[in-house]
């Protein structure tokens, strides 16, 4: 959407925020946010046994974000302060509202450094922000093989060599995930990433089409090495039950991405797996183990389409989405699930005002009857 003049030196952007810049250009601030109220209605809820239901404030954040001392000198701040972004458990914060800092220095197109807290470059379906979703949360198997936020370095290009079809990423993080400050052992997260765009680049991040460009392709591919990760999924879940123990993880993923006059189709793949190193053989309660915790390797596949319809504010969005652990002895802590359904979204605004639905059906080993039901319904709004 298009920059609107407030005063002086002011504007504002729709789902930017008030952008305030000094006269030389040198120095601005922009401050924004965005917030999602989520029902969900669950079938059947494998935790209550029963019909439940839920309303809840799904996310509640701000932002910060501009440049100091010249263009190409950028940062960002973004704090979350909903209980499932503060990770709240009986009314107890468990952890910082800070979601993201940090710096970007973007002097070169070929060599752009970014430091700080920011969202491991990993996956396509994660790197996309929420706001910009066709259903109204992430996949269960993007939830369960991203590697979320963490802290550290990357070295990047948006439009390597200047051909307009290449990108890349690397880095190195701590491996410990978002908000982490103690001191542990030497064990680092790696990254490597890469994306080609055979057609030319283009705003590739929204998953609709709301262009309705010509046709458009991105593809994918990461692998990451996790040293010594402190949690079960890498740079989050939960820790190993043997006190003490890590994991070495071994992750990789390819995904695609296809937008033509208003479809739009995305396609991932991930593979995990992980060797312990384990821990005393007793709980956190004392209680003696017989054997490390087992590591949660496998693999998983997403798959998600739209159409946004001609003349109308309205799209319509699929997905499947697949996890099948891997079944070996010391590696069979993931259950395989499966879900499938879709939504409708209509946009009173693109993505910074909208009104999402969507059904799945969650269920196991290939059977629809092994499963619940979830209906899910989103008012999201960003300024």
């Amino acid at each position: 959407m298009k920059p609107r003049q407030v005063g002086p030196g002011i504007t504002f952007t729709p789902g930017d925020g008030v952008m305030i810049e000094s006269e030389d250009k040198d120095f601005s601030v922009g401050l924004g946010f965005r917030f999602q109220l989520l029902y969900t209605l669950t079938g059947d809820d494998p935790t209550a046994k029963d019909t439940a239901q839920s309303l809840q404030v799904r996310r509640a954040r701000a932002q910060v974000a501009g440049h100091a001392f010249g263009v190409h000198n950028k940062y960002r701040l973004e704090i979350a302060v909903s209980p499932s972004d503060v990770d709240t458990k009986d009314q107890v914060v468990r952890t910082s509202p800070l979601l993201e800092a940090y710096t970007e220095f973007d002097y070169l197109r070929d060599l752009t450094v970014r430091a700080g807290q920011f969202k491991v470059p990993f996956d396509r379906m994660r790197m996309t922000s929420d706001m910009a979703r066709q259903l109204v949360d992430y996949s269960g198997v993007t939830s369960e093989f991203s590697l979320d936020r963490d802290i550290g370095v990357t070295l990047k290009s948006n439009d390597f060599l200047g051909l307009g079809m290449l990108r890349y990423q690397l880095g190195v993080f701590s491996g410990k995930g978002r908000n982490s400050f103690t001191g542990t052992d030497m064990g680092l997260l790696y990254i490597a990433r890469a994306e080609v765009l055979p057609l030319g680049l283009y705003d590739d991040s929204p998953e609709c089409d709301f262009q309705r460009t010509g046709p458009r392709l991105a593809i994918g591919g990461a692998a990451v090495r996790i040293v010594d990760a402190r949690r079960d999924r890498g740079t989050v879940g939960n820790t190993p039950a043997d006190v003490g123990g890590t994991t070495d993880f071994a992750l990789f993923t390819g995904d695609v991405a296809f937008k033509m006059r208003g479809f739009s189709a995305l396609g991932a793949l991930y593979y995990r797996h992980g060797d312990r190193n384990a821990g005393k053989l007793v709980d956190a309660a004392g209680n003696t183990l017989t054997a490390p915790t087992a590591t949660r390797d496998g693999t998983g596949i997403a798959l998600q389409a739209g159409y946004l319809l001609p003349r109308l504010p309205v799209e319509i969005a699929a997905r499947y989405g697949t996890i099948r652990g891997r079944g070996v002895t010391d590696h069979d802590a993931l259950k395989d699930q499966d879900e499938l359904g879709g939504g409708v979204n209509y946009f009173f605004a693109q993505h910074q005002l909208k009104l999402q639905a969507d059904y799945f059906r969650i269920y196991r080993d290939h059977d629809l009857s092994a499963g619940y039901d979830q209906a899910r319904l989103q008012l999201q709004l960003v300024m």
